[in-house]
């Protein structure tokens, strides 16, 4: 609890699918017997974007979250979909100490019109709250200027990922 705390957090990485673009998005992390899990959605306009489905349990994506050197480890993915996002993130050293960085890995074959693997942010926003609110409305795909100006630092956005 206190290295991930339960709650709501922001999230921005780059998109798999379409180049030069952006995702942002809410998960809710939380505890139970001694397991910690995320859970989210996706945006309906991502989704309509895919031609997938838009009920909510198509959207919904959960995952576990697990210790793993100096920071944590997650297997996320969507209900019936052949692939899911493997998450690394360790915590940034930060004032609040509110934010992760680290990388996501499509696991799913290689494709040469798409990337696999991508440098990621987490913010912690605590419970629900106004602030979850607001972010939650910015969820989905996003120019690069949209981005949280610290995001952006922790995006590495000069640099590829390697």
């Amino acid at each position: 609890e206190h290295l991930f705390p339960s709650g709501f957090y922001f999230f921005s990485r780059h998109s798999f699918i379409y180049p030069d673009t952006f995702i942002q998005g809410i998960i809710h992390v939380y505890r139970k017997d001694n397991m910690t899990y995320i859970t989210g959605r996706e945006p309906i306009s991502e989704m309509r974007r895919q031609a997938l489905p838009i009920d909510k349990y198509a959207r919904e994506f959960r995952g576990m979250v697990m210790a793993m050197d100096t920071g944590l480890g997650m297997l996320v993915s969507r209900r019936r979909f052949m692939t899911g996002i493997f998450n690394f993130i360790a915590p940034v050293p930060s004032f609040e100490n509110t934010y992760w960085q680290g990388y996501a890995v499509r696991t799913s074959r290689e494709f040469s019109t798409t990337s696999r693997a991508t440098h990621m942010v987490y913010q912690y926003l605590g419970g629900f709250s106004n602030k979850v609110l607001e972010a939650s409305r910015k969820s989905g795909l996003c120019s690069a200027q949209e981005l949280p100006n610290y995001h952006k630092a922790l995006l590495l956005l000069d640099r590829s990922f390697k």
